[in-house]
């Protein structure tokens, strides 16, 4: 016997086969579910501000029901809102009068509304007490105030929604989890909000900060410039080659202490001695021949005129040894002053020629220092006698030592790197707590001028470049 298919083997009756369910899945009738997770992947997908803002205004229609919708942002330093996007344009006209409207409205909410973290639903009432006339030419009278990027209390941003009907509790949850989705999605974007963004100032602040500004430019400060400074010796005496000969030795090494009257050069005097030593012979011919004449012209008239001639040639040659003999002497020198020799090195003037003249050391007071500085000739507004100098030490840059600008070159000077400089020179001043200092430290020092506003100060080298530039 065959089983008919509504029988099973027990012979029990089996009930019929369901019919397929048919699904629409036509967008009119998606689930509102998969829609939210839809819109919430495409918001992570947004690249730039502009086109979250399109996407906020334009695709949400998906699931709120308005009609037209609004993206505002506050401004800098302000508590005004601006409108930055509208629903279905590329672009916003701030010439419309419907854009003013729409700002006075947004202004005119209350703050506690309109910093509120849920979004907010209000009808036409809202619009006659923002501005009657605009409000009752509108056509849609319900309104859907969304705050983006809540933070500190303040929306920084937010959308308006409007509608025909009025909004839902449920359309006002849909709404709160797209706000937290977009403004999510704009903070990261965006960044986070620097500190000068949030500050906002009114009327009368503003005016106050642009008062106290413009104190501050005009505010005097005192004019000052860095150059470079080397500690060299006051007043030293200077050892130069007092004949054209040839350095032999030099007696004493550098940077060592020496007495008056000590030798400390020595020249080549060979051919000092030899001249000597001729000199001495022709004054000695000199003399004989005087003295021979001399005699002669007591009985001779002819000797008698020879006289004059010979006294002369020995007054000649006696000059002539006496000058060959000051140069002899000469030739080994000697300190004039207790001090410190100052020079290179030894190797560099041994057997090294030298002019009648020509420096080759000092000897200096290691106790009577002063600031050698060299400053360019773009700061030389700063050359003043008796001008505040502040000296900063390579080897002992925290403790500086106050002077004074004592003189100053009248001419510039080209100095390393070819810059023009003038030669100043400064002295410690009086109490200031001196340390002894090696010839030769260098360092840097400040030169401190008149009062200037401090505008100028500011300002005075890059309108220098500029003009330079420029040719103004």
């Amino acid at each position: 016997m065959s089983v008919s298919p509504r029988n099973d083997p027990n012979g029990a009756e089996r009930p019929p086969a369901a019919a397929p369910r048919v699904v629409d899945a036509s967008p009119r009738f998606r689930d509102p579910t998969l829609v939210l997770l839809e819109l919430e992947a495409d918001i992570r997908r947004q690249q730039t501000e502009k086109e979250l803002v399109f996407h906020l205004l334009n695709e949400t229609k998906r699931l709120l029901p308005f009609r037209q919708s609004f993206a505002l942002r506050r401004r800098h330093g302000s508590a005004a809102f601006q409108v930055i996007g509208v629903s279905s344009l590329a672009a916003v006209d701030r010439n419309v009068p419907l854009i003013g409207w729409i700002e006075r409205l947004v202004a005119a909410l209350p703050p506690a509304q309109l910093n509120a973290a849920a979004p907010q639903a209000f009808g036409r009432e809202a619009f006659v007490e923002a501005e009657e006339r605009d409000a009752a030419a509108y056509p849609f009278g319900h309104a859907l105030w969304l705050p983006l990027r809540v933070d500190d209390g303040s929306a920084l941003a937010g959308a308006l929604l409007f509608a025909d009907a009025p909004w839902t509790e449920g359309q006002q949850k849909i709404a709160a989890r797209l706000a937290d989705t977009y403004s999510h999605a704009w903070g990261a974007l965006a960044g986070p909000q620097r500190a000068w963004q949030r500050w906002r100032f009114d009327r009368r602040t503003r005016w106050l900060l642009a008062a106290a500004l413009a104190l501050l430019c005009v505010f005097p400060v005192s004019m000052s410039a860095l150059a470079p400074m080397e500690v060299a010796a006051s007043e030293p005496a200077v050892i130069a080659a007092p004949l054209t000969g040839v350095v032999a030795e030099i007696l004493v090494p550098p940077n060592s202490a020496v007495k008056a009257n000590q030798p400390i050069l020595r020249f080549e005097d060979t051919k000092l001695r030899n001249e000597l030593e001729l000199a001495q012979r022709r004054m000695q011919v000199a003399q004989a021949r005087f003295a021979s004449t001399s005699q002669a012209a007591i009985d001779s008239a002819d000797a008698n005129r020879e006289v004059a001639i010979d006294k002369a040639e020995l007054e000649l040659a006696t000059a002539q040894h006496d000058y060959a003999r000051d140069l002899l002497a000469k030739a080994v020198l000697s300190s004039p002053v207790d001090g410190v020799a100052v020079y290179t090195d030894r190797r560099d003037w041994q057997g090294r020629p030298v002019e009648t003249g020509q420096q080759i050391m000092k000897v200096a007071n290691p106790e009577r220092t002063e600031f050698s500085v060299f400053l360019p000739v773009h700061d030389s507004l700063l050359i003043e006698d008796g001008a505040r100098v502040r000296i900063y030490l390579d080897s002992d840059p925290l403790r500086p030592i106050d002077a004074q600008l004592v003189r100053a070159a009248y001419q510039a000077e080209k100095t390393q790197g070819d810059t023009l400089s003038f030669r100043l020179a400064a002295r410690a001043s009086d109490g200031a707590a001196m340390r002894p200092l090696r010839i030769g430290t260098r360092g840097t020092a400040q030169i401190y001028g008149g009062k200037v506003p401090l505008i100028f100060y500011v300002l005075r080298r890059p309108i220098t470049v500029l003009r330079q530039t420029m040719g103004w």
